[in-house]
């Protein structure tokens, strides 16, 4: 940590005010980007040098770029608490890949207790930000009926359908929607011919799907989705 201080001291003896650069500089992207080259070259120490003052003054994604280089130990020691610290700023400002490196941390226990159902807060979080990991990850937390993550996702689904899946339409006449992914599961109802649905996931040949008009989970017969009959 000494020596990436004194890096840092030498980069920016010449001048450059790294920590008002948020407020006085038009550039700060261009002092972003030079931290992305320097850690694409190994330069580690270079990149926190450039990051830490953006960081510093709010920019989400030198927050969360500096939570890498501590959770990987990249150019420092490993401290996954500091890394969680810095996602969590980051998180803070809506940073979609913040919120599920967060989920992922709860879930596995990476420097903080393991909280599942905080886990998959921050990955619902994520997934209203169109991160398709968060959003791949709780599509098979539903294909395992967690009811916690049904509960959240329903949630998404209502404002935003296509959100977390596929738009399609029910291809028959009638189309019996079931509990359970099999035909002996409890019959939740029946859509009728054009109703819409949103696929989620499927299991076999049955879909996974999110019925728009009734806004419930459940499944259905491959065949009986448009797009999914041939």
């Amino acid at each position: 940590m000494i020596m990436i201080r004194l890096v840092c001291f030498l980069l920016l003896f010449s001048g450059l005010q790294y920590a008002q650069a948020q407020h006085y500089r038009q550039d700060n992207r261009l002092d972003f980007n030079q931290g992305v080259t320097a850690a694409q070259q190994g330069n580690y120490a270079q990149a926190y040098c450039i990051w830490k003052p953006l960081a510093d003054v709010g920019h989400a994604e030198a927050q969360y770029r500096l939570g890498w280089l501590y959770a990987k130990g990249l150019g420092l020691a490993v401290d996954e608490a500091t890394a969680i610290y810095w996602w969590k700023l980051a998180a803070d400002l809506g940073h979609a890949d913040a919120l599920f490196s967060l989920g992922w941390a709860y879930e596995h226990g990476d420097g903080i207790p393991k909280d599942i159902p905080q886990a998959i807060s921050y990955y619902l979080q994520a997934a209203t930000h169109g991160q398709e990991d968060a959003i791949e990850l709780l599509q098979l937390m539903l294909m395992r009926n967690n009811k916690e993550v049904a509960r959240g996702v329903g949630l998404i689904l209502q404002k935003d359908p296509g959100r977390l899946g596929t738009m399609s339409t029910i291809a028959v006449a009638r189309a019996n929607i079931r509990k359970g992914a099999n035909k002996n599961a409890q019959l939740l109802g029946t859509l009728k011919q054009g109703d819409a649905v949103v696929v989620l996931g499927n299991k076999g040949n049955w879909l996974r799907i999110w019925v728009v008009e009734y806004q419930k989970l459940g499944w259905v017969f491959n065949r009986l989705v448009s797009g999914y009959n041939k």
